[in-house]
């Protein structure tokens, strides 16, 4: 069943309609979750920088303030080899982030009743996150990314890649 986006969010670029035009996609590539391909892809740095932007200009829907952004990974794994091999992998990776200025850190999260492993890379802000798109290290990382991916036999379209307002309180 395909959710349509509300009557009153017709705009093509509101968040209902993004969730319709994944949707869709979904279902013309087969495939039973929406990927962006790589970490931290332009279709994420452009999510958080229409956020900004509307945030910027005090639209109503748009009150929750963006103090840091997290680069969320969600993807599944076999086993707890294979969890603790991705780890050693994204710790790597990690560290090697922390070259980039306005990174803050990283969280990881396992559900070993389901073998979900998230990720989120945080950064201190819209200017540092969007700087990292174009950043000679995050060519470094990416390949590191693809080669964990491929070292676990986790094919990069069964990660869903997202940017999500992170808070620490």
């Amino acid at each position: 069943m395909i959710r349509r986006p509300p009557r009153s969010t017709l705009s093509s670029s509101s968040a209902a309609s993004d969730v319709y035009k994944r949707q869709v996609s979904t279902q013309s590539t087969g495939r039973d979750t929406p990927t962006m391909p790589g970490i931290f892809s332009a279709t994420v740095a452009s999510t958080v920088s229409r956020a900004m932007r509307a945030s910027a200009r005090h639209q109503p829907f748009c009150t929750i303030p963006v103090k840091e952004i997290a680069s969320v990974l969600k993807l599944n794994v076999r086993d707890e080899a294979t969890a603790l091999k991705l780890d050693a992998k994204m710790k790597n990776m990690t560290e090697l982030m922390r070259k980039h200025q306005g990174f803050t850190g990283a969280t990881r999260y396992v559900c070993k009743g389901e073998w979900a492993y998230e990720l989120s890379f945080v950064f201190d802000g819209g200017e540092s996150f969007a700087a990292w798109k174009t950043s000679a290290t995050r060519d470094e990382v990416h390949q590191l990314y693809l080669d964990a991916l491929e070292e676990c036999n986790i094919a990069e379209e069964d990660v869903y890649a997202g940017a999500r307002v992170h808070d620490r309180w």
